[in-house]
């Protein structure tokens, strides 16, 4: 698994997170060069559709995809867990859930 690490954008007055940022090191580009090199591999709101990063509209949207697409649910989980987990049910299996009440 490649190094990574997530960047919460927030508003500057709330507080509130606006964006999270997800980056990974492109290890074989790192090797080649010598130094360490970044990728973006993704943006929470783009990824999922989202027009905001706020609990309710996550939750909202996200569950409601997780239970009518079965290629969004296959990505979500390969995502949530860095592609540590490669198949839903293996994800669920777990113990995860997307329920955070």
């Amino acid at each position: 698994m490649n190094p990574g690490f997530l960047v919460f954008e927030l508003d500057p007055e709330s507080y509130a997170i606006r964006e999270v940022h997800k980056y990974f090191m492109d290890v074989p580009e790192s090797n080649r060069l010598n130094r360490p090199v970044w990728k973006l591999a993704h943006n929470l709101t783009s990824l999922y559709g989202l027009s905001a990063v706020v609990p309710k509209e996550v939750n909202t949207k996200v569950a409601q995809r997780l239970r009518t697409e079965e290629e969004f649910y296959h990505r979500f989980c390969h995502t949530y867990t860095s592609g540590g987990v490669a198949k839903a049910e293996e994800f669920f299996a777990l113990g995860y859930s997307i329920d955070h009440d």
